[in-house]
């Protein structure tokens, strides 16, 4: 928080998005004016503030770790990758450059090499990202992940990233997501010094939430789990979640395990344990939150599977408004001389209408106004393997005194 020379608070900075009522809580607070020099000067201080609320559906399935791309350009790269014939991806290998540069080839390589199943060419993909730039962004999803005759390799490679690059959290991220299958129980080491990042709890849910069905390859295009097979550290993964008091690790837990049982049901693979254990987790999830929307209930089928929000970020081609009404310049925040940018993270429904709006930056004077005007915004539909999908995303307005 921002707070002027007077003590009032000024502009607030979050990086979840704020309901309404919270905003407007700490717009009243009121602070002693802060001296410097003798003199009252504005001052930012860090708050901690519990925030209890009702998780809508779409969100409590969020909290289980998903990859999407970050950017456009590895959108676009995966697109590439997805559009490559044979003739095409030759030419791009041959000319490929000693660095990962802009338009990301190795990953349009990847995704066209995992496609057309070309083990060989993959691993080599896989093993010179590794070595070179652990942090890249598709080394986070099921694309860079192997069958097991691979694990050992691959394992090397990422506890050697993790040695030169101990504290990155976006190396980390990127070794579980392998380890998690691989050896969960190295996942979990790996995860433990990272115990203050925002994705500790839901990477642990998700880890042990794998590791009670014992899965042990997913569909490297999907990610979704396709086999699964007893192992000794089944037992320890069940009763980590039904011990756990963390909201977000069982949330992410029971969500995981449900994707997970859908895709292997689907597939005639489900562990015989699953109708004893589930009923138990799920009593424990409602023991810690008892809306949870989630069940044990398989009968959804492969509707069930796919991510429920597209995670967008900025301003995605995919997500385009076909509303919008301009904001009006607060006249106190003019007279004052109050400009800036205000961020909202936006759920919009399927039906392309704001279900949710929180606030993550801006001045405080220029907030109701921006909500207000956000809030009659309509988006396009937004379709996902043909139907109508929830997205989330981004929304920013921009305040200049120049403007009218």
């Amino acid at each position: 928080m921002t707070v002027d020379q007077k003590g009032k608070p000024f502009a607030l900075k979050s990086e979840v998005g704020l309901p309404d009522s919270v905003v407007s809580a700490l717009g009243q607070w009121r602070y002693r004016p802060y001296k410097k020099d003798g003199h009252d000067v504005p001052f930012a201080t860090r708050l901690i503030v519990p925030v209890r609320r009702k998780l809508l559906p779409d969100v409590e399935h969020g909290i289980r770790p998903s990859w999407s791309p970050a950017t456009q350009e590895m959108r676009d790269a995966v697109k590439t990758g997805e559009d490559l014939d044979a003739g095409k991806a030759a030419e791009l290998a041959r000319d490929l450059p000693r660095a990962e540069a802009l338009a990301n080839p190795r990953t349009s390589l990847l995704v066209f090499y995992t496609k057309k199943d070309l083990t060989d060419a993959r691993r080599q993909v896989i093993s010179w990202l590794i070595e070179n730039y652990p942090q890249d962004d598709i080394l986070g999803s099921s694309l860079a992940a192997v069958d097991p005759p691979g694990w050992e390799w691959e394992k090397r490679l990422w506890l050697a990233a993790l040695k030169q690059y101990p504290s990155d959290t976006a190396v980390a991220n990127n070794a579980i997501t392998f380890l998690r299958i691989a050896d969960p129980q190295q996942a979990i080491r790996i995860l433990a010094p990272f115990d203050k990042w925002r994705k500790y709890f839901p990477w642990m849910g998700n880890i042990y939430g794998l590791a009670a069905l014992g899965v042990t390859a997913l569909n490297p295009v999907t990610g979704e789990a396709v086999a699964a097979a007893p192992n000794e550290f089944r037992p320890t993964a069940q009763q980590a979640l039904l011990r756990s008091t963390n909201m977000q690790s069982v949330l992410s837990g029971m969500d995981t395990l449900m994707h997970a049982a859908q895709s292997l049901s689907m597939r005639g693979v489900l562990p015989a344990d699953f109708e004893e254990f589930c009923p138990r987790l799920l009593a424990h999830t409602k023991e810690l939150y008892a809306a949870t929307s989630l069940s044990c209930d398989l009968s959804g089928g492969e509707a069930n599977v796919t991510e429920r929000y597209a995670f967008t970020g900025g301003q995605p081609a995919e997500v385009k408004l076909v509303k919008k009404v301009p904001p009006r310049y607060p006249p106190d925040a003019r007279s004052r001389g109050i400009q800036g940018t205000v961020e909202f993270l936006a759920m919009i429904d399927a039906a392309g209408e704001i279900e949710e709006l929180g606030f993550l930056s801006g001045p405080l004077a220029l907030y109701p106004e921006s909500r207000n005007t956000v809030r009659q915004w309509k988006y396009q539909i937004t379709q996902r393997n043909g139907r109508p999908t929830p997205v989330i995303t981004n929304i920013a307005l921009h305040f200049t005194l120049g403007q009218p």
